[in-house]
């Protein structure tokens, strides 16, 4: 069995980074387990080149097609399963279904579309596809309803973390002074909400995301730190010497696996968690069992639970010490590689 998977982006670079320890291997979704467990696999990135390089990508962002590179297409002849990473494509889905081969999308569904084209575009993949992998048990349900698809057309492998990578990162905490990290780079991280929970409390809160998620947001709290392009070190160190972490989402972001990383991550190092309730993240951890869920957009429930854990240190350590075994032993991308390589064995 060959596999291909196929990244937006070139993934070279990447490569060369987890096999020299410098960044976890969870950032190629399982490419380099498999390959450690001895399966003949390749990847490759969809960008197009060539000529008409310019006039695809226009069209992609103009129309929301999804359009990918001629030779990329021609190449799916030489492998058996096709793993994709990133959005639904046709044009990859035409192509494996005319050239006889499997197709997995590997949680291709982040934000659910309103456009009603791109609902039909997203059916259309879905049922073509071999199968779509989801990470969560509830965001499948809930796009077999939305899509009006078969919920048999859905794989659950939960999300995974490189936990020999994190292990190597562990950090002592220093007697720096005290701070809450929050750490997220996606659209559905609720930064607002956190901003007026800490506001007026005697205590740092620093921000590991993207500048252009915060920009609209009030910057006149001095306690406030926004922090970016760190290094895995520098952000394992964070984690380390943070009192808490807050994973704060929207509404809307609670409807998928949005701030899985951060939770896993903060909880394989030991930390207290608080976190939006959602149903994809609660399928990870239960309230009470290392992390406090607390409603989407609730300012005043977010700043209670944090003063809550800042002037009770036996509750914030109960909630340290709760849940960081289980994490490491079960969400491991081992784990994941043999589950997903099962399932792709069982394709053929």
């Amino acid at each position: 069995m060959r596999i291909l998977y196929l990244f937006l982006n070139p993934s070279e670079e990447k490569l060369k980074k987890i096999l020299a320890g410098e960044i976890p291997s969870n950032h190629l979704c399982g490419f380099v387990e498999l390959q450690r467990q001895g399966y003949d696999i390749s990847f490759k990135d969809t960008q197009p080149r060539g000529p008409l390089r310019k006039l695809t990508g226009l069209i992609n962002e103009k129309l929301g097609f999804n359009l990918k590179d001629l030779q990329v297409l021609l190449d799916l002849r030489n492998y058996d399963v096709i793993v994709v990473k990133g959005p639904f494509s046709t044009s990859i889905t035409i192509a494996c279904k005319f050239f006889k081969k499997k197709l997995v999308y590997l949680d291709s569904i982040l934000r659910h579309p309103k456009n009603r084209l791109r609902k039909i575009i997203y059916k259309i993949n879905l049922n073509l596809a071999s199968g779509t992998i989801m990470y969560s048990a509830a965001q499948m349900k809930l796009c077999s309803e939305l899509f009006k698809v078969p919920l048999c057309r859905f794989k659950l492998i939960p999300f995974a973390i490189d936990m020999p990578f994190l292990k190597c990162q562990e950090k002592t905490g220093s007697n720096s002074e005290p701070y809450i990290l929050s750490v997220g780079q996606d659209l559905a991280r609720d930064y607002k909400t956190l901003f007026e929970a800490v506001n007026g409390l005697e205590i740092n809160l620093k921000i590991v995301t993207l500048p252009y998620l915060v920009k609209d947001l009030n910057f006149e709290n001095t306690k406030i730190e926004i922090l970016n392009n760190l290094t895995y070190e520098q952000l394992f160190r964070l984690y380390a010497d943070a009192l808490l972490v807050v994973v704060p989402l929207k509404k809307w972001g609670t409807e998928y696996s949005s701030g899985t990383t951060s939770l896993l991550e903060a909880k394989a190092l030991g930390k207290a968690v608080i976190a939006t309730c959602s149903a994809p993240m609660m399928e990870y951890l239960d309230h009470g069992n290392g992390v406090i869920y607390v409603e989407p957009e609730n300012t005043k429930r977010l700043r209670q639970t944090i003063i809550c854990l800042l002037e009770n240190d036996d509750a914030r350590i109960k909630l340290e010490n709760n849940g960081n075994y289980f994490i490491k032993n079960k969400f491991n991308m081992d784990k994941f590689a043999v589950a997903f390589g099962t399932y792709l064995t069982n394709l053929l």
